[in-house]
């Protein structure tokens, strides 16, 4: 009897020190910068992040992991990555562009003199469209789907062409628009791109889309870089349908 408990017991040690706990992982990331990160982890594991750089983005950023401010452990500008070891607890990670997606309550987290405070937004999807290898300075465009209502969407067109300050023009659009803009991504598989083994690029232009997914939040990257032979085809379709509702009916005046 004593030798079965015994083996009882053993056996129940054993189950305890398999036992992995696995923590869930939040991210704040209204930018949509996260490129690549888990959901989930268990304590004590390595876990890395993959996050658009500065190069990428055009705008200074940071990562906070688990309260903790964090710098990337490998960076090439165009992408940083993170790694951290898994805390016994759920986290969350927030990845706060100090530009257009920061608090208004902390000082701290507001962009230089002279640039207009605005509130922490979240955005659902976005269009960059950017020269590249030129020696001046090089001319962009962005268009940002922002998250509004049930029914409508934010859009934000952002022009620079290069010599001149940044211009941007708002509307207020129906959320079909954004539906329409889920439907082209859907359309060329967009989610399966970093996934595949082959890939071709453009000189000479750089283009990323993020977009998150209206049912489960997840968000998903994909550039220019990186693109199935149709992969032009597929930016072009995304930016016309951004760029149909930047029509003045939907003008906001600000």
């Amino acid at each position: 009897m004593k030798r079965i408990l015994s083996i009882l017991c053993v056996l129940l040690l054993c189950i305890g020190c398999s036992g992995k706990k696995v923590h869930m992982i939040t991210y704040d990331d209204p930018g949509m910068r996260l490129i690549k990160g888990p959901m989930e982890a268990t304590y004590g594991s390595r876990v890395s992040l993959r996050v658009s750089g500065e190069a990428d983005t055009g705008e200074s950023y940071r990562c906070i992991i688990d309260g903790r401010e964090t710098h990337p452990a490998e960076t090439n500008g165009w992408e940083d990555v993170y790694i951290f070891m898994m805390p016994d607890r759920d986290i969350t990670i927030v990845i706060e562009p100090y530009a257009r997606h920061y608090s208004d309550s902390s000082s701290a987290d507001r962009p230089a003199s002279g640039t207009p405070v605005q509130e922490k937004r979240t955005a659902l999807a976005d269009y960059f469209d950017k020269t590249v290898g030129t020696p001046e300075e090089q001319p962009y465009f962005e268009m940002v789907f922002y998250e509004e209502d049930s029914e409508h969407v934010r859009l934000e067109v952002y022009e620079n062409g290069g010599m001149e300050d940044e211009k941007m023009t708002a509307y207020l659009v129906p959320y079909q628009a954004y539906s329409e803009v889920l439907a082209a991504a859907a359309k060329y598989d967009m989610t399966s791109w970093n996934s595949s083994k082959d890939g071709n690029s453009i000189v000479g232009r750089m283009i990323v889309f993020r977009w998150s997914d209206a049912e489960d939040g997840s968000l998903t990257r994909v550039t220019s870089e990186y693109m199935p032979e149709n992969g032009m085809e597929a930016f072009d379709d995304v930016r016309a349908i951004m760029a149909e509702y930047a029509d003045s009916q939907y003008r906001i005046e600000e």
